[in-house]
């Protein structure tokens, strides 16, 4: 097994999870992830409440006199029920075509047949007398139940009737946005660091925050919210990353865990916040209030280490090392840092023959592309009779196939992408997780267009749905972190929600009599889902390489979003209504769930692993995967001897990293 050099052995050293690590979670990753939270009002703004058509006469009337005198009850379609109309109404669309003048003389209008209709007018019996409706005039606009909100987005740009598009819309965008610009962040994020990533998020975040309140054009409140849509959820992914980037395994599912919690703390609190303000401009205003003493303080945080071991900036890691050991008061004194520093810059920085190169691809690639051992052992041989001398390692080595090019000529752009899709496990395995989370988009969606037709109060569901969510987070990091593993614990949670589809499926008579089962049914699977996605989060990023890790975050949730997208255009299309009604729905939803249940068994498993360097490292964990093991008590990638005693290193001694390279030459020779 290839030994690495990593920073997990210095931080144990260094009292893994000290003041200073503390200090990082509670004072700057927490805060963020409640940040997160706090961007959930977009939700509240974009809530319609219960309205019906405004008549000046009647507006100080309450809001049942006005119901009773405006709103004729009407049957609508019911799409759940293959189209069949079951469901009786109130309208928010339609009024009563009268003289309210009259009406308010008598205070009483005749009754109307109960057989109308919101698109067809019935034929009046002869105990009932016939009284027309027409539409609400966008001129005099609408009257909003301000029980919950005094006013919010929807209200103030009356996204209501046939409008309501307009809400879908918003949605659509934002998540459309958030699949294709968190790959910038991803890449700022890892090519100039995890700060860079963040100040360009908290700087986007205070901009289209702030936007809609200044101005009334609904384009530029739609622009605000692709901008807004774009920083999620990748900030709390670069925060999570930096997080687990500062601390051993061991304590890298605990930082998962805390983060969830300060998200539904934040939920929580948003709450609160909302039924203290109640108007969509105040919300705003003490959203980005927040933000901002938050981007100023951050600047006084250090770099992740391992980012700045990947990228060599081997001054700053010195710097950071030694304010750990400080902070943390740690045994190691600057000699050893010294040392240490030094064993990194000759080991990482070392210019190494290309055969040591070749036989370390050979060595993590060969149990997943075993078919093409010959072809690395003849590029060995003929390394060693060409190239004598010292070079970086390159990729075409590893990109490049002597069966597909016989001549020995370059091959092209596009066959160069091939073949790396072919042999690159981890590229299969970004496939792998866009599936998961696929999936457990599609049973969120779900269910929770199911929870809303018994719960109305968007508020309570909130509140209650964060407390709720906080146990099952603590029951996922039990068993994530002390029982199971990550791959098998994702397992058992798509195995609840597909036993929880089954029910829904089976059990139609037993939910339409009892209510709160339903709903009950409903946030449970919810959760379960949102969990699943925490777990193949975690797993996307400690199984990818650190100059990577954010980027191959960024693509899953591309690859997600946008299948997500298609699929949920697919289901719920007007025109193919009658195809996917409920059970289809869910008989389609339970197979993919099935199968991501098979796909998630195939993840390798994470826990107690280091976090890799590089590519290689991703690969050689990834291939080295034996699938009816339960969980690891130890790493498969082994520390390097020479940090069993970091505190004796000898400043000077570079005798053990020329006996690695040696050791390695010997192993290109047999």
């Amino acid at each position: 097994m290839l030994q690495k050099f990593h920073c997990e052995n210095v931080l144990k050293e260094l009292n893994d999870f000290g003041q200073y690590q503390k200090f990082l979670l509670f004072g700057f990753i927490m805060p963020l992830a409640i940040l997160a939270a706090f961007q959930s009002s977009y939700i509240y703004n974009e809530f319609v409440p219960d309205h019906w058509c405004r008549v000046d006469l009647l507006v100080n009337f309450s809001y049942g006199e006005q119901n009773r005198l405006i709103r004729p009850r009407l049957k609508y379609n019911d799409d759940d029920n293959n189209g069949q109309e079951t469901l009786k109404l109130m309208s928010n669309c339609e009024m009563y075509d009268i003289n309210y003048r009259q009406v308010l003389t008598g205070l009483e209008i005749p009754k109307q047949n109960s057989s109308s209709s919101s698109s067809t007018l019935s034929s009046s019996s002869s105990s009932s007398v016939f009284i027309p409706i027409k539409k609400c005039s966008p001129i005099s606009g609408w009257v909003y139940n301000r029980n919950q909100f005094r006013e919010n987005a929807a209200m103030h740009y009356n996204f209501v009737c046939d409008r309501r598009q307009h809400i879908q819309m918003i949605g659509f965008v934002r998540k459309l946005s958030s699949a294709l610009f968190s790959l910038i962040y991803a890449i700022l994020s890892d090519r100039y660091g995890r700060k860079i990533g963040l100040i360009f998020i908290l700087t986007a975040y205070i901009l289209s925050a702030i936007s809609p309140v200044l101005t009334t054009n609904y384009y530029a409140f739609l622009t605000c919210q692709a901008i807004q849509g774009s920083t999620w959820p990748i900030g709390i992914l670069i925060g999570t990353a930096f997080g687990i980037e500062f601390v051993t395994p061991e304590y890298r599912a605990d930082v998962l865990a805390l983060v969830g919690l300060a998200f539904q703390f934040g939920e929580w609190c948003t709450y609160f916040l909302i039924q203290a303000l109640r108007h969509w401009v105040w919300i705003a205003i003490v959203n980005t209030g927040f933000v901002i003493p938050y981007f100023i303080f951050y600047q006084y945080y250090d770099e992740s280490p391992q980012w700045l071991l990947a990228t060599k900036r081997f001054d700053k890691l010195k710097d950071l090392f030694e304010r750990m050991n400080r902070i943390n008061r740690a045994k190691l004194d600057n000699d050893s840092i010294d040392s240490i520093i030094s064993k990194f810059t000759h080991y990482y920085d070392h210019e190494r023959r290309v055969e040591v190169s070749l036989a370390i691809s050979m060595q993590n690639l060969d149990l997943s592309t075993s078919n093409h051992n010959n072809n690395y052992k003849q590029r060995i041989i003929s390394s060693n009779n060409y190239n004598n001398h010292y070079r970086r390692p390159s990729m075409n080595s590893f990109l490049t196939d002597d069966e597909s090019v016989p001549d020995g000529s370059q091959p092209s752009f596009w066959k160069k992408i091939k073949l790396f899709i072919k042999r690159s496990t981890l590229f299969q395995m970004i496939f792998l997780w866009a599936i998961v989370l696929i999936t457990n988009e599609l049973i969120i969606d779900f269910l929770s267009k199911r929870k809303n037709r018994f719960d109305d109060n968007l508020l309570v569901d909130r509140f209650f749905g964060s407390l709720i969510k906080m146990p099952i987070i603590l029951l996922t990091w039990y068993l994530v972190n002390q029982c199971f593993g990550r791959r098998w614990s994702n397992c058992i949670i798509l195995s609840l929600n597909l036993a929880i589809l089954m029910f829904l499926l089976f059990g139609q008579y037993l939910l339409k009599k009892i209510i709160w089962l339903n709903v009950g049914i409903s946030v449970l699977g919810i959760m379960l889902a949102e969990c699943s996605e925490m777990i193949t989060i975690l797993q996307t990023l400690e199984l990818t390489s650190t100059r990577y890790r954010i980027i191959v975050v960024s693509i899953v949730h591309l690859f997600s979003q946008s299948a997500f997208l298609a699929i949920i255009y697919w289901l719920y299309n007007y025109n193919l209504r009658i195809i996917f009604n409920v059970q289809t729905k869910l008989i389609f939803i339970s197979c993919i769930t099935l199968l991501s249940i098979i796909l998630a068994s195939f993840v390798t498993e994470t826990r107690n692993e280091y976090l890799p360097i590089g590519v290689l490292e991703s690969e050689q964990l990834i291939t080295n995967f034996n699938y009816w093991s339960v969980s690891k008590d130890r790493s498969d990638i082994e520390p390097s001897n020479l940090f069993l005693s970091l505190s004796k290193w000898d400043v000077n001694a570079n005798h053990q990293i020329v006996g690695s390279i040696k050791h390695m030459e010997k192993f290109t020779d047999s």
